[in-house]
């Protein structure tokens, strides 16, 4: 345990102590999502492994459908109206946040409580939206419930999934109790904290992982409308491997965590074997992500899968309903990367987009979006970092609709010789002066479609 963390356990006493055998579950839920028998199968199988379980759900679920369950079982399902609460009645000292869902393996959600106990913590906040076949990622971080006591929960929480809630409920944290100096790698977390504002410090928990994107293809053979990577109105430009090559090298130099080889679609490069071979060979140790719809999966051939294996890549699929002029089948594309024996994730269904619009005029409260902003994707382009594809990317509205948008110097980093892992963290946590283009604050939830090219998909009239 960290001296962060004993201190933040000394001082924080639960309202009652909870049981060395009880398991405290806060889910979050929504009636649009998550159906009350879904909740009631997730509270079943918590009690096969555990003596006493105590089920929270906050959202809109009907309270007619949360009676304890019957037949003497252990668990008892409760509701609370906000994550405060729910915490306050918890009764211990340390919470987990985690994502899990209402399609986990038989034996995911025992093994999730099991790894949140190991870390000290008797209680986990979930969320039960992310349908993914049996992946999930948990969060892995500890909270002292004094940090989250006071968190509510707003309407666009409710609305949202639940792996979104929990990135703004560490927002919003006002400070990251038991995670340590490790949030901070390299960084002296003093002085770090004594730099930035209080606003700024919600971000911190961003920063124990550098991750990077690096986009092989503009283009993309689905077209959503709504792409926040821009890549219906793109250009048909691909990655040169010597342009890779050189991303790479400044990558390793500062030092990165993960980097997500994706697009548009990453699988239309015609190099794409050699930018994985040369990408891994360049940063041994980092997190190989291949983000992909999955529509190319089944025309790939032995080399792919093989390199694939040989270089750790870690395929990411995004689960849509539709394709382009044909059958898009997620369950096959699953089927054929076990059956290759490749290691995957999921981002979870696409049913809808949370879509924002750009206004040419700056007339948003740059901070509040940056700090609202759920995206916060560093691109790689051109020997610079950039804060998210819209970013990186508005060049292409600019080409395709005659917009005028322009980034400053604030809105990117060059990597250059002396950049370090510290300064692109610090950079990070800064506000971007192109967030006040960005519409987020009136962002809404809409259903997928191709795209039809029109400005109506990404500016604001």
């Amino acid at each position: 345990m960290t001296d962060m963390e004993q201190q933040a356990n000394a001082s924080t006493q639960p309202a009652t102590a909870a049981s060395n055998n009880q398991v405290t579950v806060i889910v979050l839920a929504t009636s649009g999502r998550n159906r009350p028998d879904d909740i009631k199968d997730m509270a079943e199988r918590l009690s096969r492994g555990n003596d006493d379980v105590v089920l929270t759900v906050v959202g809109d679920i009907d309270e007619t459908s949360l009676q304890p369950l019957q037949g003497g079982t252990r668990v008892h399902i409760g509701r609370s109206g906000s994550i405060g609460q729910a915490i306050k009645e918890c009764g211990t000292p340390w919470v987990m946040l985690c994502d899990s869902s209402i399609q986990l393996a038989t034996d995911a959600i025992p093994r999730l409580v099991g790894k949140a106990v190991e870390q000290g913590a008797r209680a986990i906040i979930s969320g039960l939206d992310k349908p993914d076949e049996g992946i999930f990622t948990l969060q892995g971080k500890l909270f002292a419930t004094s940090v989250l006591q006071e968190i509510e929960v707003s309407e666009d929480d409710v609305r949202g999934d639940g792996y979104n809630t929990l990135q703004r409920i560490m927002m919003r944290a006002r400070a990251v109790a038991g995670v340590g100096d490790n949030v901070l790698a390299r960084a002296d977390l003093s002085q770090m904290t004594r730099l930035l504002t209080p606003a700024h410090r919600e971000l911190l928990y961003r920063m124990g992982t550098l991750y990077v994107e690096i986009q092989l293809c503009d283009r993309c053979n689905l077209d959503c409308a709504y792409c926040s990577h821009l890549s219906p109105v793109s250009k048909p430009v691909t990655i040169t491997l010597e342009t890779l090559e050189a991303e790479c090298r400044r990558l390793a130099h500062i030092g990165v965590d993960e980097v997500n080889l994706m697009g548009g679609e990453p699988l239309l490069h015609p190099q794409v074997i050699e930018a994985i071979e040369l990408t891994r060979s360049i940063l041994p140790d980092i997190k190989l992500i291949v983000s992909t719809n999955g529509l190319l999966l089944p025309r790939m051939g032995k080399a792919f899968w093989q390199c694939c294996r040989d270089n750790r890549v870690v395929l990411r699929i995004t689960p849509y309903p539709k394709s382009k002029g044909g059958t898009w089948n997620y369950f096959k594309y699953v089927w054929l990367i076990k059956k290759n024996r490749v290691k995957m994730e999921s981002t979870g269904w696409r049913f809808g987009f949370r879509h924002q619009l750009l206004s040419e005029k700056a007339e948003y409260d740059a901070t509040g979006n940056y700090l609202r902003c759920q995206l916060h994707c560093t691109q790689v382009r051109g020997a610079t970092l950039w804060p998210c594809a819209y970013v990186a990317y508005a060049f292409n509205l600019n080409n395709k609709f005659g917009t005028s948008f322009k980034t400053s110097a604030g809105d990117s980093l060059p990597m250059t010789d002396e950049t370090t892992a510290t300064d692109v963290r610090l950079w990070l946590l800064r506000t971007k002066p192109f967030c006040a283009h960005c519409g987020i604050k009136d962002a809404k939830h809409v259903t997928w479609r191709r795209s039809t090219y029109s400005r109506a998909e990404w500016l604001k009239e």
